[in-house]
């Protein structure tokens, strides 16, 4: 949809991340997927680690480690969840 605000917010920030030359290439993938799971009304996304691996194809520790770099890059904000049973 031409002119929706949320969606040009995403592509500015996946072209934010997308020019960060101090990122490994497979932080755009990752920053890609955490995208396809942002809420529109909270901007907030919530996809677990396991969920990240399986869509960008590396391990939970490889999400770990480019979400830190996205987060050192100041391109994401992340918290901790408490585990549920």
């Amino acid at each position: 949809m031409a002119g929706d605000p949320f969606t040009s917010a995403i592509f500015t920030w996946l072209n934010r991340v997308a020019s960060d030359g101090t990122l490994p290439p497979a932080a755009f993938k990752l920053a890609y997927i955490i995208s396809q799971h942002i809420n529109r009304k909270s901007h907030i996304a919530w996809p677990s680690q396991e969920t990240l691996a399986e869509a960008t194809g590396v391990k939970e520790r490889a999400v770990r480690r480019l979400s830190a770099a996205l987060e050192a890059g100041g391109h994401l904000l992340t918290t901790q969840r408490k585990q549920t049973s």
